[in-house]
């Protein structure tokens, strides 16, 4: 409980920073709050009159603190507070540039607590790593490609990215903090007590980087995927623009009576048959697609397409390849020699046939459920992907 004259603020940076806290507390007090109490959170101060005290903080063991507060009162310094290991003292301003000396055993005190701090953060630190690492192995194995080249995981990647980033960052500056307060307490670098308002900001100016990286992700995830809701497209409106295999030429609909019909390529948009078109840096023209066709038989089949056209061919080979492992187990793909076509990989069994190709820098996926064999669905990838445009 507050007392009327009193007021409570929170620390302006982590107790353990020395330098800066000394400074912060010593401005404090020109304006008139005297330090009484404190704790690892809030400090709490007095109102009185400006006062020039220059306050130090200093680590020492706590079971021998009674008889090293009085040696370092007899150096002049005036003892305030302590919480934990924390005790804070102050001397007037014109004695600013004087620290507490300490002896040996203090010094060495100091020194074994600030080493555990340290290697407590770098635990921290490399668990981090390490969960990063795994987060990427999963996110990325059999996928890494792929990944960077839809808008929807680029933008999550960014939002994820910004946060791990945050959190990375700050266990870093911990590290730098705890090693420059060993420092400037051990040894009293006064260039590291000038320079430390400056490399305060700039780790604030980096995490607030970060944060504005991950709401700038954050948006453009939320906004990808209310485009993708409201932004499919029927399979006509795709076939002028890019190329798309239609279920029916699979199916051998537009024959009848032996005699072949034009396609029918008229193909209503609805949660049966789709196709949601994007763009990004690395695959200016993709598309997911979605095709069902019923048979008067009462026979259903369904496809699930993916197309890239790429920056480069060596690009598109090793997504063609990547795709079909990412679908399929990989010691079950096979890989065919077909005219026409750069690269095939073919996955079938009793239920579905997952085909994935590559011509030039061009890379189409199919996903069929049905009953025509293989090679017509390579037939009719191959002449759909057609010549690549130049």
């Amino acid at each position: 409980m507050l007392e009327q004259n009193e007021v409570e603020r929170k620390w302006l940076y982590k107790i353990y920073d020395l330098a800066e806290n000394e400074a912060w507390l010593t401005e404090k007090a020109k304006d008139g709050f005297i330090l009484t109490k404190f704790d690892n959170t809030y400090a709490t101060f007095e109102k009185s009159e400006p006062q020039n005290n220059n306050y130090k903080i200093v680590i020492l063991d706590e079971e021998k603190a009674e008889r090293q507060i009085k040696i370092i009162e007899h150096q002049g310094f005036t003892f305030v507070a302590n919480y934990k290991e924390y005790y804070i003292f102050y001397i007037d301003n014109k004695w600013r540039n004087k620290s507490p000396h300490l002896s040996g055993e203090m010094a060495e005190v100091v020194t074994g607590w600030f080493d555990k701090q340290i290697r407590k953060q770098i635990i921290g630190l490399l668990i981090s790593i390490s969960i990063i690492a795994v987060l990427l192995f999963f996110e990325l194995y059999k996928n890494l490609f792929a990944t960077f080249l839809v808008s929807i995981t680029i933008w999550r990647f960014i939002l994820y990215g910004s946060i791990l980033g945050v959190g990375f960052f700050q266990l870093i500056r911990e590290i730098f903090l705890l090693c420059r307060s060993k420092n400037f307490f051990l040894e009293h670098n006064k260039y590291l007590k000038i320079r430390t308002f400056i490399t305060s900001k700039i780790g604030r100016a980096i995490t607030l980087i970060f944060i504005f990286v991950g709401i700038f992700g954050s948006a453009g995830t939320t906004y990808l995927d209310y485009k993708t809701d409201k932004g499919f497209s029927s399979v006509s409106e795709i076939y002028e623009s890019m190329p798309i295999v239609l279920i029916q030429d699979i199916e051998n609909q537009n024959e009848v009576n032996g005699q072949l019909l034009e396609t029918q390529k008229e193909i209503d948009l609805d949660e049966y048959n789709y196709v949601d078109p994007e763009s990004t840096l690395l695959s200016p023209k993709q598309y997911k697609a979605y095709q069902t066709y019923k048979s008067n038989a009462g026979d259903k089949c369904s496809m699930r397409m993916k197309y890239h056209e790429v920056v480069g061919k060596t690009l598109a080979r090793m997504l063609a390849k990547e795709i079909a492992i990412y679908e399929a187990d990989e010691n079950k793909i096979n890989k065919l020699e077909f005219k026409g076509l750069d690269k095939v990989y073919v996955y079938q069994d009793s239920h579905e046939k997952i085909i994935s190709v590559c011509k030039g820098k061009r890379v189409m996926f199919i996903r069929y459920n049905g009953h025509q064999p293989v090679k017509k669905i390579i037939s009719e990838m191959s002449e759909v992907l057609g010549n690549e445009e130049t």
